[in-house]
């Protein structure tokens, strides 16, 4: 939970390994968003506008980290989304906040803008919902498919309680 004078979730990570690991980057259409420096523990690379998870472990040189989502109700998790490939055993960039593309957007009515939309359990992309908020919602959907068959969402840097 965000504390009072914390503005991003992630300010107390302001160094890994020496290193500045939250920045904001800035689209070509003037939005922006947040990003962390997370590392990869798996043995293979994450994919680029695809959805995870930060989680934590002892070691100070893997930490903190981004994992495929699963399945849970037992507290609240931060949802990241990839901005690029990266590699197993690696760091990368992991928006957090703001405007931002995501590889694929999966739901059986169509993507609409301004729907609500979810992660899941091992996820190619997010899920659309509708427009209904819950305690699993973490992004509005901005637009359909552009040309290049990419989406955006916004993030708004809150952690679901339950990830379907």
């Amino acid at each position: 939970m965000v504390g009072p004078g914390i503005v991003r979730p992630f300010d107390t990570l302001a160094f890994t390994g020496g290193v500045l690991s939250v920045k904001t980057f800035e689209n070509s259409d003037g939005t922006s968003f947040d990003a962390v420096r997370l590392y990869n523990p798996t043995a293979s690379a994450l994919v680029a506008g695809r959805p995870y998870v930060v989680t934590y472990d002892g070691d100070e040189e893997s930490n903190p980290s981004a994992i495929a989502p699963t399945a849970t109700a037992a507290f609240p998790q931060w949802i990241v989304i990839a901005q690029e490939a990266v590699a197993a055993t690696s760091w990368g960039w992991f928006g957090y906040r703001g405007v931002m593309p995501v590889v694929s957007i999966l739901g059986t009515t169509g993507v609409k803008d301004d729907h609500f939309g979810v992660t899941g359990s091992a996820p190619t992309g997010l899920t659309e919902v509708g427009t209904v908020r819950s305690i699993s919602t973490m992004a509005v959907l901005t637009e359909t498919a552009n040309p290049a068959g990419n989406y955006r969402a916004i993030l708004y840097g809150d952690a679901p309680v339950t990830i379907l």
